[in-house]
């Protein structure tokens, strides 16, 4: 940089806003002046610093200074660009502030905030404990920037002279650019998902497993160079995309019927500990054998977490295990990917059999209620060979023993027989006119209308039941058990 001696230096902006200096824009200089072209050309320039693989820095010109000491500089050319550059950094200051009130990262945030605030915008000095603002701008401009920018607060909504208004402009401009940036590259476009779930998720698909608690000590401690760290940021812009889809079955990323079917009960089961596997095969496989494991996947969440209820927990390191494996490569065939979450993770037939004649679903919470519905039009289109859509409003839950048995089962026993009501085996499928109309009339008058029905399970139940009482609800299982069975232990 040039000084009125005409001593010159390369320095960075770091070093030069460094070591308590600060800069003076004399009364003579003109006001503020540059616009929305000036800013999107310094905007490229850093974009384009960020992703160029050949340099760390990015000439911006020359500013010439004048100082009496080593602290203070007036300057005299170049006072747009660090006018910019501090209105720039304040932009990216309210941010900052904003992902802390969010609660991302809230401590490393206000880390960030306070170091970036002391190095480019001010101080406070540690004897006088009073705030020194790094740049003064000429008489039109430093009230303004000294009363509002420099303290991010609100902007008066009028008396603003045209200089001031550029650098209010400015200010939202920058900023609307870095929230843009951080939702591209930070995973803020996440379909509403969280970012440390995103990065713990990203993490565990190519590293040993990290719990959340852990999860940026360990990125902390493994990125150890800007190198790395721009790696981290290309990459988790790479799979954001993939994670925001896992929340959205018509996502344009599935492109087939079977990965859309795959994501959609996945995410009605509200199983997430595959999705660490599912994001590096996804990167790994072509598309027919990614959609093959995406379907092991759900098979597996199915018996595993909806009907046997077994530890998610060790589910979730077991899924890391063989994702770590695809990740370096010593994994690439999907049948033998498959062959290990059988292996590890696909409860065997006794215990699936056992678990799903117990299994309870209360149906009171919309979750519950669609995967009964789920379950039972699959049991349904595997006896009738009939497909029905599980979630049209035509068709009904029926709970054969109503949820409150009148006097039309008088032999209902409610110390004991309470706990048999929401059993898989206590429900069936009806239209539902038919399940409104019936109520909690006595089984020999529901069994005259199941005898009717449309669906096949329901007549089964009819077919086979003269009575109906926790017995039979128990046996009545074992036939619809069957065809579930076949269903997901292909």
């Amino acid at each position: 940089m040039s000084g009125m001696n005409f001593n010159t230096s390369n320095d960075t902006f770091k070093k030069l806003m460094g070591n308590g200096t600060s800069y003076i824009v004399p009364k003579f200089q003109r006001d503020y002046s540059w616009s929305e072209e000036e800013w999107d050309d310094l905007w490229q320039d850093i974009l384009e610093l960020f992703k160029s693989k050949k340099n760390d820095f990015h000439y911006m010109g020359y500013l010439v200074l004048q100082s009496k000491d080593s602290e203070n500089f007036d300057v005299i050319d170049g006072q747009q660009r660090i006018t910019t550059l501090s209105i720039l950094i304040l932009a990216a200051l309210k941010n900052l502030q904003i992902l802390q009130s969010k609660n991302i990262d809230s401590d490393n945030n206000k880390k960030r905030e306070k170091a970036l605030s002391n190095t480019y915008i001010g101080y406070l000095n540690p004897a006088t404990l009073i705030s020194k603002s790094k740049l003064q701008l000429n008489k039109q401009n430093n009230r303004f920037y000294q009363d509002y920018l420099a303290p991010l607060q609100q902007f008066p909504k009028r008396g603003l002279n045209p200089s001031e208004k550029l650098m209010k402009k400015g200010f939202e401009w920058f900023a609307e650019k870095i929230q843009k940036d951080i939702s591209d590259n930070s995973g803020k476009k996440l379909g509403g998902a969280s970012f440390p779930d995103f990065l713990r998720i990203y993490w565990n698909s190519s590293n040993q497993f990290v719990r959340k608690t852990n999860l940026f000590k360990t990125i902390k401690k493994n990125i150890q160079n800007k190198k790395e760290a721009f790696s981290l940021i290309r990459d988790l812009a790479r799979d954001a995309d993939f994670y925001a889809a896992l929340r959205s079955p018509e996502d344009d990323l599935w492109t087939e019927p079977e990965q859309k079917e795959s994501v959609k009960l996945l995410l009605m089961f509200g199983i997430k500990q595959p999705h660490s596997l599912l994001m590096i095969a996804f990167n790994k496989m072509d598309a027919n054998n990614f959609t093959k494991l995406l379907r092991a996947c759900r098979i597996i969440s199915f018996r595993y977490n909806v009907i046997c209820g077994l530890h998610g927990g060790e589910q979730e390191r077991l899924y890391n295990k063989t994702a770590l494996k695809i990740a370096q490569n010593k994994l690439n065939n999907v049948s033998d990917v498959i062959k290990i979450l059988k292996k590890d993770l696909y409860p065997e037939d006794k215990i699936f059999k056992a678990a799903f004649t117990n299994k309870e679903l209360i149906v009171k919470g919309p979750r519950n209620k669609k995967i009964v519905r789920y379950i039972l039009f699959e049991l349904e289109k595997n006896i009738s060979n009939n497909a029905y859509d599980f979630e049209s409003p035509k068709y009904s839950i029926e709970h054969i023993l109503p949820q409150s048995p009148g006097e039309n089962w008088q032999d209902y026993n409610e110390n004991n027989d309470y706990r048999f009501i929401n059993r898989l085996g206590n429900y069936t499928l009806l239209t539902k006119k038919e399940n409104s109309e019936l109520g909690d009339k006595s089984y020999s008058d529901k069994k005259r209308v199941y005898a009717e029905s449309k669906f096949q399970i329901t007549k089964e139940i009819s077919e086979n039941n003269d009575t109906w009482e926790p017995g039979r609800i128990v046996q009545s299982v074992k036939p619809s058990y069957q065809n579930e069975h076949n269903q997901y232990g292909a």
